[in-house]
């Protein structure tokens, strides 16, 4: 079998990703973002406030974006406000809306910004399925599952990696380029994947943990001696069913500490990649989760 050249293959990926990317600015400039969008809705009489902002799947560890894409039209006619919020997709295959930032110069009366649904932080959903209706005789497209829709809403606060800070971390401390080292952060990836789609599915909401949510923090990226996945769960939300769910993702129960009244903690292995799922308590202001050494028995808090 014919060796294939890492970096040719890189480089073709690199070029696709750019393509598909550039194709999607070109699909706005030319359908979204034409005049004569911005010149009906005036001939309405509508007044018009823009919010602009850096577009974030351009960068990356190596390059930050200079490119600004339109984040939000609010639209105002007769003390009303409409306000055009737009979801961008990224790499992930989720979508994507910035947060709604107001310039130094903008007209901070233009519309009552704090009761706005859409813009204190940045949010993702997961692609919904549309379907047609008709609303006011007009035709409109609606999320299928609109409840579903709506919690996502209130718990989709999207968090941009720290690129620069990451970027100057990895220049004092390069990551570990090694082949096990690239196959445990591929394994690590999968494992966090398959951990994600068994969580939702028994609606259960989690959080990356411990070494998984430095890597994160500090590197956007996964700690390759860390050797494991960690993600937080708070106790509330544990089901009885929960080992079955991720039997049947393909995991095997590795260890099971504690008990669900003090210091659970559930731990998975697939691919020879352990994940770990620690369960967090709360005791008024305060939230803890414990711990037990695996050869001693002993517990910590």
């Amino acid at each position: 079998m014919p060796r294939v050249n890492r970096t040719i293959v890189l480089s073709l990926l690199v070029i696709s990703s750019s393509v598909f990317l550039l194709f999607q600015l070109y699909y706005y400039r030319k359908y979204v973002g034409k005049p004569g969008f911005l010149l009906a809705a005036e001939q309405k009489g509508f007044e018009l406030l823009q919010l602009r902002g850096e577009d974030p799947r351009l960068a990356s560890l190596d390059t930050l974006s200079g490119e600004e894409i339109p984040l939000h039209f609010l639209l105002r006619l007769n003390g009303h406000v409409i306000q055009v919020v737009f979801l961008y997709e990224r790499s992930g295959n989720y979508l994507w809306h910035g947060a709604l930032r107001l310039r130094a110069h903008a007209d901070r009366s233009f519309a009552p910004f704090k009761m706005l649904d859409y813009g204190r932080h940045a949010g993702v959903y997961d692609r919904p399925q549309l379907v047609l209706t008709v609303l006011d005789g007009l035709d409109v497209q609606v999320p299928h599952n609109i409840s579903r829709f709506l919690s996502e809403q209130r718990h989709a606060r999207f968090l941009e990696c720290r690129y620069r800070d990451a970027h100057n971390f990895l220049q004092l401390f390069p990551d570990d380029s090694s082949a096990a080292a690239v196959d445990f952060r591929r394994k690590a990836k999968s494992l966090l994947h398959v951990a994600a789609r068994t969580l939702a599915l028994l609606d259960i909401p989690f959080w990356l943990s411990s070494g998984t949510c430095l890597g994160w923090f500090r590197q956007c990226g996964i700690i390759s001696y860390s050797r494991d996945v960690d993600v937080g769960i708070f106790i509330r939300d544990f089901r009885w069913d929960i080992v079955a769910a991720f039997r049947n993702a393909g995991l095997s129960l590795k260890h099971k500490f504690g008990k669900v009244e003090d210091s659970l903690e559930l731990s998975f292995v697939s691919d020879d990649v352990k994940l770990d799922i620690f369960f967090f308590y709360e005791d008024g202001d305060i939230v803890w989760n414990g711990g037990t050494q695996a050869k001693s028995g002993k517990k910590f808090k």
